[in-house]
């Protein structure tokens, strides 16, 4: 479901956790005039929040109370249960959903209920590029198929390891290789920091054949992806350096990008 001519998106959030806040803040400055934000759901409603912290929005504790708002889009920022426990339900109710937990996806179970709940209501499901660019010409290579795709993930070792470990990370001085697979068995075993790794997978070769290098780098402060991909089309090469959001793993540009991803919706004229 997508706003009618001249008026503007009704947003509804799942989430009220440092992304989502940095999101609705976002949207307060950039988007004021081309949507609202209706209502944010999340666990428990009725804890005390800091001023700063609860959004001058409703802020409820079931879907349904969200969806009696009628949202336009819902946007998840809450985490992978979050994405099985109400994404389906927001699509098969006629509303479209932004995807920012796409590790979840990993779950063909999953990515088929949603495939299901999105045909029944109507809707769609849209996932944001997040921390890199570029899906877009993964996306058409796909229509010729990959001889390889290899995204390298590169973080500061805090963010990937427990403390003990990443001290000894970070008192080594050198680069560690923690992980080298599929994209599969990457969120598996590091479900906060390969999002992206899910959403180059979707829009790429899939989740076994989208191989993973995760790397503890004591020698950067930012979060680095670099993502190679080769095949008839010829060699895509792509690296982004994130500044991370204060308190959170992820990069600051996810938020840029959900937040595109929503005004996007009433733009006349959009880049793809």
């Amino acid at each position: 479901m997508t706003a009618h001519q001249g008026q503007p998106e009704r947003v509804g959030i799942i989430g009220l956790g440092i992304l989502a806040r940095e999101t609705l803040d976002a949207l307060d400055r950039h988007g004021a005039d081309l949507m609202a934000v209706v209502a944010v759901l999340v666990r428990d409603p009725s804890r005390q929040r800091p001023t700063s912290e609860a959004p001058n929005v409703p802020v409820v504790g079931r879907l349904a109370e969200l969806l009696a708002f009628d949202p336009t889009v819902v946007v998840e920022l809450a985490g992978h249960e979050a994405v099985r426990a109400h994404v389906p339900a927001v699509l098969r109710a006629g509303i479209d959903a932004i995807i920012t937990s796409v590790g979840a996806l990993v779950d063909d179970a999953l990515r088929d209920e949603i495939r299901r709940a999105a045909q029944a209501g109507g809707a769609t499901a849209r996932i944001p590029p997040g921390a890199i660019g570029g899906l877009d010409a993964i996306a058409a290579g796909r229509l010729l198929g990959f001889d390889l795709v290899r995204h390298t993930i590169r973080k500061p070792p805090h963010s990937l390891l427990p403390a003990p470990e990443a001290d000894r990370v970070v008192a080594g001085g050198a680069p560690v290789e923690l992980f080298r697979g599929s994209a599969r068995a990457a969120i598996a075993r590091f479900p906060a920091s390969t999002n992206v790794t899910a959403a180059l997978a979707i829009a790429g070769a899939g989740f076994d054949d989208t191989d993973v290098v995760v790397v503890a780098d004591p020698g950067t402060v930012r979060n680095h992806h670099r993502i190679e991909a080769l095949g008839p089309f010829g060699r895509i090469v792509l690296e982004m350096e994130n500044e991370r959001v204060p308190g959170s793993t992820s990069g600051a540009i996810v938020v840029a990008s959900t937040v595109r991803s929503i005004l996007r919706r009433s733009a006349w004229l959009a880049v793809d």
